[in-house]
């Protein structure tokens, strides 16, 4: 058997092959008293977390290809934000049921995948994809709404063939990631996340030192410091 997970924050398909259990092998289970209860403390933290980060995903991306890809609201509003909308809450309930099985059948006690837009590979195919092909269509003529629908289209074929790469790829992964060591295989992903993303916020922060600087400060201070809010707050 195959187990596959796949995080919103990177492109890779991390693969664990089970060796096959004989049919009278017994799973091991978790006791019912020994269960992870359905809702505990830190679930609200995490529930912020995700909530936060959602907000922020769907707000870039709104306000970014509206931007530098020309995207008109009717785009946005009826076909990209709606399927963001779905592919969460899908990817949600599978990775949750995922994790389910997991503890059920390994008798450990799991946390399920949170799941979302990969920031990185947005970045890249709206610079890489969406807006050289709005450019170039609206320099053959086309306006603006045909020449964003064309890069529209252009990036569902981009993910369309990025799935079907990836499908194609997960036999092969657990192979790939004994031969390959783990930091050549980020060190792709922590250029991209430098150059799209890290780099212009940076700039923005510093620019405006003193709006931008005290929300970094507590971000480090919280999340890379492990420093704790007053009252539990999350």
């Amino acid at each position: 058997a195959i187990s596959a997970a796949c995080g919103w924050s990177h492109t890779a398909l991390l693969m664990q092959v089970q060796k096959r259990r004989s049919a009278t092998a017994s799973v091991s289970r978790l006791p019912a008293e020994n269960r992870r209860p359905i809702f505990v403390r830190g679930d609200i933290e995490g529930a912020f977390a995700q909530l936060l980060g959602t907000y922020l995903q769907f707000s870039l991306t709104e306000k970014m290809l509206k931007d530098v890809a020309g995207f008109t609201s009717e785009i946005l509003e009826q076909e990209l934000l709606p399927g963001m909308a779905v592919a969460y809450a899908l990817g949600h309930h599978f990775f949750a049921r995922q994790a389910v099985r997991r503890e059920n059948d390994t008798g450990k006690h799991t946390t399920a995948c949170p799941h979302g837009v990969n920031i990185v590979s947005f970045f890249a195919f709206t610079q890489l994809i969406l807006v050289p092909m709005f450019h170039s269509r609206v320099a053959g003529g086309d306006s603006t709404e045909e020449a964003a629908r064309r890069a529209y289209d252009a990036g569902l074929g981009a993910c369309f063939v990025t799935g079907v790469l990836e499908l194609i790829g997960v036999p092969f992964a657990e192979t790939l990631r004994g031969f390959i060591p783990r930091a050549a295989m980020l060190s792709a992903i922590a250029g991209v996340s430098l150059t799209f993303i890290s780099l212009g916020f940076a700039t923005q922060i510093f620019s405006s030192p003193a709006t931008g600087l005290v929300p970094l400060v507590l971000m480090l201070l919280f999340y890379g410091g492990q420093v704790k809010l007053p009252f539990k707050l999350p």
